[in-house]
């Protein structure tokens, strides 16, 4: 896929490459998988690609893959598994990846929505599957809030279900390492994940890891087209590559869990990491206190 963005006197072009790999399994060097598949698609890896890469295929080669009936739970994950509808080893996993923000009653909350009917090829097992799918949970997760801590049932092998890599910025960095020590190349790596969107039908891709480039352009207060500083700028460019790469990637057989970027305007840097632009737990729970606080009063005031 080739991107034309005009710029200036001359027009920018971004090229993205979909590269297929065969199935992943624990072991796999995944560096050189992708780097024999770009030679197979006619690509050369380069200084200043960048690499996103869906952070499923990294649970697979690095074994962070589940076998349920392996799970052992408590009374904790008992009760708030009858208090979900959701299994206990579903609750157990959840509750070790990370720190509940929300419980959704996702099956009464997509009723009369034209969810998921609208968006699928079979209405009728759609709707089945979201009224027995139970309450889903948002949990904070190394800065992020992903949909019952980032555990995944699809494209995991039979019977296992996928966790999110542990720490996806040192996978990142592994897999941007192993992919010079092969080529020669410095590269950018993004793992990706896909996330349901607040308030909106359908799901994204996310960024949850990097390696080697500054998750945000640094332009918060740059000159706007008219000479003004601008409130914004800072792009979330990570996040903007992993959903690009969604183009390519899909979400259901496709088989390209990685794609190659060449020409992005992004800033290099071996310290960056995804920490960067994530905002402490303590600061979120302020923020969302004191701006509950003050739609209370507005609302109770009828001031909006």
């Amino acid at each position: 896929m080739e991107v034309e963005s005009p710029g200036g006197s001359e027009s920018r072009f971004i090229r993205m490459i979909g590269l297929r790999l065969p199935m992943v399994n624990q072991g796999d060097d995944l560096a050189e998988l992708i780097v024999e598949a770009a030679a197979e698609a006619g690509e050369r890896i380069e200084d200043g690609d960048v690499i996103v890469v869906a952070s499923k295929v990294v649970s697979r080669a690095k074994g962070y893959v589940v076998n349920p009936n392996e799970v052992k739970f408590g009374l904790r994950s008992r009760l708030l598994a009858w208090l979900t509808g959701r299994e206990p080893w579903e609750i157990e996993l959840i509750r070790r990846g990370g720190e509940l923000v929300f419980i959704m009653p996702f099956s009464k909350a997509t009723r009369g929505t034209g969810f998921p009917e609208l968006c699928s090829v079979d209405p009728t097992e759609a709707r089945r599957m979201v009224e027995s799918a139970g309450d889903v949970m948002l949990m904070r997760v190394r800065g992020l809030t992903l949909l019952d801590a980032g555990m995944d049932y699809s494209n995991c092998p039979e019977g296992h279900v996928c966790l999110l890599p542990p720490d996806p910025d040192a996978e990142a960095r592994e897999i941007a390492d192993r992919i010079e020590e092969l080529t020669g190349a410095k590269v950018g790596v993004v793992l990706s994940d896909t996330e349901f969107q607040p308030m909106k039908i359908g799901s994204i891709d996310v960024a949850v890891g990097v390696a080697n480039i500054f998750p945000i352009r640094r332009r918060f207060g740059a000159r706007d087209y008219f000479g003004r500083p601008k409130f914004g700028g800072d792009d979330s460019v990570a996040d903007e590559l992993a959903a690009a790469a969604a183009l390519l990637m899909g979400q259901a057989d496709e088989g390209i869990p990685v794609v190659l970027f060449k020409g992005v305007d992004v800033e290099f840097s071996r310290e960056a990491s995804s920490e960067i632009w994530r905002a402490p737990s303590s600061k979120v729970v302020r923020v969302v206190a004191i701006g509950a606080l003050k739609t209370l009063v507005a609302k109770l005031l009828r001031l909006a």
